[in-house]
């Protein structure tokens, strides 16, 4: 605990002084536009949640994880200057594609694609929390919790978008350029290939097709790989002493899919899916690999 201990001392209250003096990183936040941001992105969930309540449905608030950073990422390029770097062009590209595509993802085919209707997960909160409790947790839990994974993962984006002009472009930005690049595939082409097997699959059939013969959740992959490719970028022009605090958003994030979102859907899968478990043995859960050879019962 003496170590854990004198290591948040130091996280929060040093950084390079290189680029902030004396200075902690946490009164350099605090003392920037990335807490307007933060405020107003706290701002609107909150009116996110109370447009949900009205409709009694918090599903309202799903496109917001990927709208939100639209704005953001534009704001953090403006407050950058006109000077022209190409991490910077790699790294807004990348936001607004990813930001683009995943929400007209949801709209074409997702709950507000299909009348609006609440997601099964929030249904199941919804009858475990009691009609009173819910809202809570859907305040702290669906709205603001979510809010405040993708806003530590954008601290990476204006990290990488706002200083290191004068950094040149490092080998860590072209890996990053590349991992950002097949996280989009990934998330691009999963959902697709999962959207065209719903269509005509019947009741209980499991996807195991394309990339879903290669990991069980290809666009949750897709999704931690980019915010990755974000940390990636936001290091490639900082000194490494900052990676005690950039990992912080990609590794919430990690830690929500493996612990939360992953396992709450299989279990999900297993009851309702013809072989799941099956499935389960053969495929990798997310890094993408080849498929296990099935055993042949003796």
């Amino acid at each position: 605990m003496g170590v854990l201990a004198q290591w948040l001392y130091e996280t929060a209250t040093t950084c390079p002084s290189t680029f902030c003096g004396e200075a902690s990183w946490l009164t350099r936040y605090l003392g920037s536009d990335l807490a307007l941001v933060a405020w107003w992105d706290v701002v609107f969930t909150v009116l996110n949640w109370v447009v949900s309540y009205s409709f009694d449905n918090s599903s309202m608030y799903d496109p917001y994880w990927s709208v939100a950073p639209i704005p953001m990422v534009i704001a953090f390029a403006k407050w950058a200057g006109p000077v022209f770097h190409w991490r910077r062009v790699f790294v807004v590209v990348g936001v607004l594609v990813w930001a683009v595509r995943l929400t007209t993802n949801f709209f074409l085919h997702g709950p507000a694609g299909a009348g609006h209707r609440e997601d099964w997960r929030y249904v199941m909160i919804r009858g475990v929390a009691g009609p009173y409790g819910y809202w809570l947790v859907s305040l702290l839990g669906i709205h603001l919790y979510p809010t405040v994974l993708v806003f530590t993962g954008m601290i990476n984006v204006y990290e990488a978008t706002t200083f290191g002009a004068d950094v040149p472009l490092t080998w860590l930005d072209w890996l990053s350029l590349v991992a950002c690049i097949v996280a989009i595939v990934f998330e691009s082409v999963g959902d697709e290939q999962l959207w065209q097997f719903t269509r005509t699959a019947r009741a209980g059939s499991n996807m195991e097709l394309g990339l879903w013969q290669y990991t069980r959740h290809p666009n949750y992959f897709g999704e931690i790989l980019f915010w990755w490719s974000m940390f990636g970028f936001a290091l490639s022009c900082r000194e490494w002493e900052w990676a005690r605090l950039l990992w912080l958003g990609p590794v919430l994030i990690l830690a929500q899919f493996v612990f939360i979102s992953i396992p709450m859907i299989e279990r999900r899968l297993v009851v309702r899916k013809n072989g799941y478990k099956r499935y389960q043995r053969r495929v990798s859960c997310l890094v993408p690999w080849f498929p296990r050879p099935e055993r042949r019962a003796r």
